[in-house]
């Protein structure tokens, strides 16, 4: 009986709580899915790295990117004769992206790195640059790296 009472006080209590603060709640919570921007989907991202005989070589990606609130993760290879694999993940923080990304299927640091973009006001642009270990420089490395949109 007792068990009732206390179910029944802590219910009431508890809807009062939610009644009373909710309009900051939902507020709060359309203001995050109205203001994230959607970068889910298709990419071609570009950058440049020192090719095996030193020179600078402008390298594209297709990338297919999946993203959960400010949470994104992805896979892309690389559209050169190598079709290298990269796994990516990062989070949005006020309209930038930073993230990593890793070789598919690889334990060496070569080819890790790691990348901060800025995201155009149309989610169809996205700047900044890239670091990573180079395998031919044995170095680390950075590019500026653009993402456009494919779809």
């Amino acid at each position: 009986m007792i068990d009732k009472v206390i179910t029944a006080v802590v219910s009431g209590i508890v809807t009062g709580l939610v009644k009373h603060f909710w309009p900051a709640i939902s507020g709060i919570a359309r203001s995050w899915v109205r203001d994230t921007p959607d970068i889910s989907g298709q990419w071609i991202a570009s950058f440049t790295e020192p090719s095996p005989e030193g020179k600078p070589e402008k390298i594209d990606e297709k990338v297919a990117l999946r993203q959960v609130g400010l949470f994104i993760w992805g896979q892309g290879t690389t559209m050169d004769k190598l079709n290298r694999s990269f796994v990516y993940q990062g989070r949005i923080i006020r309209g930038t992206i930073i993230g990593s990304y890793r070789r598919k299927g690889s334990k060496r640091p070569a080819g890790t790195g790691s990348f901060q973009l800025q995201i155009s006001a149309n989610d169809r642009r996205m700047n900044g640059r890239c670091i990573w270990l180079d395998a031919d420089t044995d170095c680390v490395e950075s590019s500026e790296y653009v993402w456009e949109k494919t779809e």
